[in-house]
């Protein structure tokens, strides 16, 4: 019976180690997407909307809507993007980590340049 009784204290232990580390960043609300590339550096006012792990970022390019969509994985972000450069699509892949706060990455445009990326929360 003790045994039982020991087995069901450790077992709610581990569940409740195993919830704490899943718990995931709230990405949700107001960001400043800069993005540097062989054309230039931009800085975008975009927001994001988060579902569990599933993310969707909105803002205005200079000259189109921004929409991408991505998935945040423990610390790791990716966020995909259908370009259209010139009436050329572009699949741009952002990667990179979100840490204190903030988020940055390497940039890969469609396998024909590469650059920079990153994103600050904007204070309310």
């Amino acid at each position: 019976m003790r045994f039982f009784g020991l087995c069901t204290v450790v077992a709610a232990l581990l569940m409740s180690v195993a919830t704490e580390g899943a718990a995931q960043t709230d990405l949700a609300g107001d960001w400043v997407l800069s993005i540097s590339s062989p054309e230039g550096d931009f800085d975008l006012p975009v927001a994001i909307e988060q579902d569990g792990d599933a993310l969707t970022l909105a803002g205005r390019g200079e000259f189109s809507p921004l929409v991408m969509t991505g998935v945040l994985d423990g610390s790791d972000i990716r966020w995909s993007w259908d370009l259209d450069y010139g009436g050329t699509p572009l699949d741009v892949l952002l990667r990179g980590t979100v840490e204190d706060g903030s988020m940055s990455g390497l940039a890969d445009f469609g396998g024909l340049a590469e650059g920079s990326w990153s994103a600050s929360r904007v204070e309310e």
